[in-house]
């Protein structure tokens, strides 16, 4: 009995400790992951797609959201060389916290090598072999899945 009462010191640090992890673990858990989901040509949801993720930066704050917009098919036409979204693109990704997934797969089939798509090293590393394998992946990490 003795024993137990010269350890009560110690109560109140480690629960101190534990606390402390916890709250770790919850800051951890409060950075929000979200995979945008572009297969459209078209200009209006392209810009669709960078807006959700402005929009989502401005709410919870640069630095708490991990974001990462997945295009194929004819979404993949935002990452070439003659996108019309390049700028705003790059804008994106000078913030942090935004990668981009080019589909390997879609640029085989509409015969686009590297050197076809914006030259900015965020796009060209990149390339991953599948679009919907990526999404896949990425909803598998526990991110949440949105599409324009």
């Amino acid at each position: 009995m003795k024993l137990k009462s010269n350890y009560k010191w110690l109560a109140a640090p480690v629960a101190a400790v534990l606390l402390m992890v916890l709250a770790g673990s919850a800051m951890a858990q409060d950075v929000r992951k979200l995979a945008i989901h572009v297969n459209s040509g078209d200009l209006k949801t392209q810009n669709l797609a960078i807006n959700n993720a402005v929009n989502v930066m401005k709410h919870y704050g640069v630095g708490n959201v991990e974001i990462e917009i997945v295009a194929y098919g004819p979404g993949l036409t935002m990452f070439t060389k003659d996108s019309k979204v390049a700028d705003r693109l790059r804008s994106l990704h000078a913030f942090g916290g935004v990668s981009f997934g080019v589909c390997g797969n879609t640029m085989k089939k509409m015969k686009i090598g590297k050197d076809g798509l914006l030259p900015d090293p965020f796009v060209q590393n990149g390339v991953v072999t599948s679009g919907v394998v990526r999404l896949i992946e990425l909803q598998d990490q526990g991110y949440r899945y949105v599409k324009p």
